[in-house]
């Protein structure tokens, strides 16, 4: 038997469930699903980097963030645990690997991100390493740490350096293994690199770069991995009693392309999140969408920017016409540092150019992203106190003119670029 919807939700985390609160602000009647491939309900993500939720054995108080009777009261029917393995966009359906068939009227592709396995390992060895993406996965971390001394973190990014902190935290022994020469390379120049590396060895965190784990050694649990340097071939073997993989994510998109939805590293949207097909959006971390400000599609995987296009999603699922346009940011503190990103952060683009401002003699340090001759995006190390100026100035569109050679001086005062004047 068919089941049919008229709003359709794949995916239960915050871009999936902020999207149906809002149609549920505007349409209190009509037929609403969130479909989801984990067995939660809506929790917070951004609790599973946090000590708390290993010292509190998984469940702090912050962890969920709807109750379960939030969804009935509103009309929602969750449905659990499902994979979706195909959809008809001809007849409006999708198929799920449980056998069952739904139909939909207006659906919202809010499928996320899955990590990326981490490479070079026969299968035996790569089931014993661990992920931090979703709350089972957290759970089976806190299993394997408990009453353990040393994890080897696999990664040069942002969740790899999330568990260095975490781990330290929890007095763990920790090694960082980085497959290329420094840290966060796809975002951060050699400058900002140097604060992650000279931040974790402050940590007490020892560091192999352009290294990779080429075995690991012990039967139903690790017990050491062989390290390989990239350029010397030398070959370190490291006792570990836990291994984390954070080697950055990928979009499952192949249902999605099949059904003739357009991708390239994300489901490709405009700016109102809507697909190349009619009645399909896309929404959250796996949505590459036409970004007003950068003029150009891009793809940010943060929670801020999932939940925004959340709502913005589905308003438009109820017949509004409104684009996204906004600056995401973000801001947090690890290993001693106060590290923040906003707007586009990509260091790779046509007419794109980077300005650094302050120094690491100064502690404080930025890397502004340029683009005709307005700033459209930044990385920044101890300058918390300017992110308020630098997403006014992306949003203004606030051209930096002749001051492009003074913004390097972290004297110079941005807010002066927001006068009058200078718009």
């Amino acid at each position: 038997m068919l089941t049919h919807y008229k709003y359709l939700i794949i995916g239960s985390g915050i871009a999936g469930t902020t999207a149906a609160d809002a149609i549920r602000q505007h349409d209190k009647k009509g037929t609403l699903a969130i479909l989801g491939n984990e067995p939660h309900r809506l929790y917070s993500r951004i609790v599973l980097s946090k000590p708390e939720f290993y010292e509190k054995s998984g469940a702090p108080n912050t962890l969920f963030l709807k109750d379960l009777g939030w969804y009935p009261r509103n009309g929602i029917d969750l449905l659990c645990g499902e994979t979706v393995i195909g959809l008809d966009v001809g007849d409006n359906r999708i198929s799920l690997a449980s056998g069952k068939i739904i139909g939909y009227e207006k659906l919202l592709l809010s499928i996320g991100v899955q990590p990326n396995p981490l490479p070079d390992l026969e299968p035996a060895e790569a089931r014993n390493i661990l992920y931090l993406h979703n709350l089972d996965q957290a759970n089976t971390i806190l299993e394997n740490i408990r009453g353990r001394e040393t994890v080897l973190v696999v990664g040069g990014g942002f969740i790899a350096i999330e568990l260095c902190d975490l781990l330290t935290k929890l007095d763990k022994k920790v090694i960082s293994v980085i497959s290329s020469p420094r840290y966060w390379r796809s975002t951060f120049d050699e400058t900002s690199s140097r604060f992650i590396k000279d931040a974790l060895t402050r940590n007490g965190i020892t560091i192999h770069t352009d290294s990779f784990i080429m075995q690991t050694k012990g039967k139903s649990k690790i017990e050491a991995a062989i390290i390989r340097n990239k350029q010397t071939g030398e070959e370190t073997t490291v006792p570990c009693t836990t291994v984390i993989a954070a080697i950055g994510t990928h979009c499952a998109l192949d249902w999605v392309k099949e059904a003739g939805i357009d991708c390239n590293i994300g489901i490709l949207t405009d700016e109102r999140l809507k697909t190349n097909v009619p009645n399909i959006w896309a929404a959250g971390d796996c949505a590459e969408y036409f970004d007003l400000i950068s003029g150009r599609h891009i793809k940010l995987a943060n929670w801020t920017n999932s939940r925004a296009h959340g709502k913005i999603a589905g308003v438009n699922m109820i017949g509004e016409s409104s684009s996204y346009r906004k600056t995401t940011f973000y801001s947090t503190e690890k290993l001693g540092l106060a590290i923040s990103f906003v707007g586009d952060t990509s260091r790779l683009g046509k007419d794109k150019r980077t300005i650094s401002r302050g120094s690491y003699e100064s502690h404080a340090y930025a890397e502004l992203r340029v683009r005709g001759g307005r700033i459209i995006g930044a990385t920044m190390i101890n300058m918390a106190n300017e992110l308020s100026s630098i997403v006014s100035l992306i949003e203004n569109e606030i051209p930096m003119g002749k001051h492009l050679k003074e913004i390097r001086d972290p004297h110079f005062d941005l807010k002066s670029l927001l006068t009058h004047e200078n718009k």
